[in-house]
């Protein structure tokens, strides 16, 4: 999605994905803004960063993080075929731990359609 759907056009602030915790620091503290968008090259936004965020890193350091320094995520889903497209949305979003409810589910078709859904997953990372 471009940054222009989502925001007026005028007077953004942005980074670029490389940019540092100190940069972007600086930057929201000299612009006098609460959020700093990220964007990738064709200037989609592809992230963003807030003073709440750097407030809540300083505050609890030893949460869990990826290599990228992205908190950790998890996502709950059901066994039904309508799910099988937001298994895959989950997998390509790279979230770290997807629950599977099987509360409605029979044991052998749950364990069957999870085992076709990993399948199709990426390799853990």
């Amino acid at each position: 999605m471009k940054v222009s759907a989502l925001m007026t056009k005028d007077r953004l602030i942005t980074v670029r994905e490389s940019a540092t915790k100190e940069e972007a620091k600086r930057l929201l503290h000299q612009y006098r803004i609460e959020k700093l968008l990220v964007v990738d090259d064709a200037y989609r936004c592809i992230g963003l960063i807030t003073v709440k965020g750097h407030r809540e890193a300083n505050k609890f350091p030893g949460a869990s993080k990826d290599e990228k320094g992205r908190l950790r995520t998890a996502a709950a889903t059901t066994v039904g075929r309508r799910d099988c497209c937001g298994r895959k949305l989950l997998i390509d979003a790279d979230v770290d731990v997807i629950v599977v409810d099987t509360a409605h589910g029979i044991p052998r078709a749950c364990s069957m359609r999870w085992r076709g859904s990993r399948s199709s997953a990426t390799t853990p990372r």
